[in-house]
Order: C-alpha cells, then sequence, then structure tokens
C-alpha cells in the first residue's frame, strides 16, 4: 500500500468543525427523539450530547476571542440537564451556528496566537484539531443513537486516530484518565485491528498520514505511554 501523506492543516481542520457539525444537525428530523439514551455516552441522552457539544464549540470560541490565559468556567458543557423543551430544528440550528462561530474565530486569530492549552501548546491549532474531532466523535455518537449510518472520509480518520494516539501517549493524560496506569509495564505495542498471541496488533493497512510509517504504542514505566510510528518515525525511541 502507498503511504499515505496527506496532512491535515489549521484551516482544514476549522473547516471540518463546521462541515462535521453542518453533518450531524442534518441528521436531526422533526421526529428525532431528544431523549433516547447515547448508547457510547450511557449517561447522556441525545439532547445532551448535542448541548454538550454546542457549548464546548462556544466554551472554545470565548477562550480563543479572548486570549485567556486560564481556562473560562466549563460549568455549562459539564453539568446538562436531561429534561429539553427544544426541537430538533432549534438545536440544529444552535449547533451549527457555534460551530460556525467557533471556525470563524479560530482563523480570525490564526494558528500561532498565544492562548491557554490544557496540554502542550499554547495556541489555537490545539483546539482547532482538538475540536475538528471532538465533532466528528459525537457525530458517530449521535449515529449510533439514531441507528443512521456514519462515514468519514480517510484523511479525517486517520488524522482523527493519529491525534488520539499522540495525546493520549503524554503523562498528562494519566490524569484525566487514572485507570490507564494498569497498562503500563514493558515494551509492548498495541494493536488496532489484529491482536496477537503477545498482546501486539499491528494495523494491516493504514499508515500514520504524517510520516507514512505504521503505527505502533509502546507502554514504559510508570506514567508514561508513547505513541509512534514504526521504522524511525518521530518519538519511535529503542
Amino acid at each position: 500500500m502507498d503511504a499515505i501523506t496527506t496532512d491535515m492543516d489549521f484551516d482544514d481542520h476549522c473547516t471540518e468543525i463546521a462541515h462535521q457539525a453542518d453533518l450531524l444537525s442534518t441528521g436531526l428530523e422533526e421526529g428525532t427523539r431528544l431523549t433516547a439514551s447515547v448508547p457510547s455516552c450511557p449517561d447522556w441522552n441525545l439532547a445532551q450530547l448535542l448541548r454538550h457539544l454546542g457549548e464546548a464549540h462556544r466554551w472554545v470560541e470565548e477562550l480563543v476571542r479572548t486570549r485567556a490565559t486560564e481556562p473560562p468556567p466549563d460549568t455549562a458543557l459539564r453539568h446538562l440537564p436531561r429534561d429539553t423543551t427544544e426541537t430538533p430544528a432549534a438545536l440544529a440550528a444552535w449547533l451549527t451556528e457555534g460551530a460556525r462561530l467557533l471556525a470563524g474565530t479560530l482563523r480570525a486569530a490564526g494558528p500561532d496566537a498565544r492562548i491557554w492549552t490544557p496540554l502542550p501548546s499554547g495556541s489555537p491549532r490545539f483546539f482547532a484539531r482538538r475540536m475538528a474531532h471532538e465533532t466528528v466523535m459525537h457525530r458517530a455518537d449521535a449515529a449510533l443513537t439514531l441507528g443512521t449510518d456514519f462515514t468519514v472520509d480517510q484523511r479525517v480518520a486517520l488524522d482523527c486516530l493519529d491525534e488520539w494516539m499522540e495525546l493520549g501517549s503524554l503523562p498528562e493524560m494519566f490524569d484525566y484518565h487514572p485507570d490507564r496506569r494498569e497498562l503500563l509495564g514493558g515494551v509492548s505495542p498495541i494493536s488496532v485491528d489484529q491482536p496477537a498471541a503477545s498482546g501486539a496488533v499491528h494495523r494491516k493497512a493504514e499508515h500514520c498520514p504524517r510520516t507514512g510509517c505504521p503505527w505502533v504504542m509502546r507502554q514504559r514505566g510508570e506514567v508514561r505511554c508513547q505513541a509512534s510510528q514504526a521504522h524511525g518515525g518521530r518519538g519511535d525511541t529503542p
């Protein structure tokens, strides 16, 4: 298979935020049951999922627009009432409005403005990528809830997986997900597709879109989990 070398850049991520919100919103029809439980987020119903995503867009938009040096309150995206009087059409319009507002604010700020970010970066680049894939994944959650098909462009899917591995390799992530510490141990690759007897799994067909190398996950030490690409990819420390 030829290596995939198409990267998503800052502008691509800004575009995808609005595009994914539009795709999600088109699935919200007049008869959509907003109280339906979300299988992949069982504590939420569909209305809560949509509010969480829309409030996340607005939270990041405020942060970027004001060049915040510390995080603004995030109560609105964390504490979500189960009851709703909104219609599917109203929630869809509100969601797409927030996504477009965020994309516009990110572009106006530019990729290199200095702002607070929860993990190393300190620029809108982090939030453009993070919110693009946050929107992708919650669109998938909504599709599972509605029983509708979910497809995503290959380069978006690969970038989403690459981001997940990159963020998951940071020591800070164990503060967010302490249960993952039990994964730590000796050096061993973690696979996505093909379980091996050793517990290693290698992706059969996909490669990192940045380097063209196969993805490999290494687990090391007490608080370190390192994502890398095989055959000399970035972060590939013997």
